[in-house]
């Protein structure tokens, strides 16, 4: 029987066939016990420079840019999403940032940027 109300267990066959219990959700899933924070509010984020996750569970960045911008997002070094903004309209880029890795955006300073965490 689980621990408190946040545990959560699921059993199913594992590929030879043996039944396996995996303990999942729990306090690490991302949207548990997290809040959003605006980072344009509390002083920004800027562009090319790496920001690192330690929060200890998965973190989700969303950025939207209202200027015209070309670029990439890294996470943990690989690319992940191309960022390209034209004049006059407007982008946005949302990804998840596993606990423990990095992240980079290398496109225009957003117009509003905020975490999950």
């Amino acid at each position: 029987s689980p621990d408190s109300a946040t545990d959560r267990t699921l059993t199913l066959p594992d590929e030879t066939g043996t039944m396996a219990t995996q303990a999942y959700v729990g306090t690490q899933g991302l949207g548990v016990g997290q809040n959003w924070i605006d980072f344009m509010v509390l002083g920004g984020r800027a562009q090319n420079v790496t920001y690192y996750n330690t929060t200890g569970q998965p973190i989700e960045v969303s950025i939207t840019s209202t200027y015209p911008t070309s670029g990439l997002v890294y996470v943990n070094g690989v690319s992940v999403a191309t960022v390209l903004t034209v004049s006059g309209q407007r982008s946005h880029i949302s990804f998840i940032v596993p606990d423990g890795q990095s992240y980079q955006y290398t496109a225009g300073v957003g117009s509003n940027w905020s975490e999950l965490r």
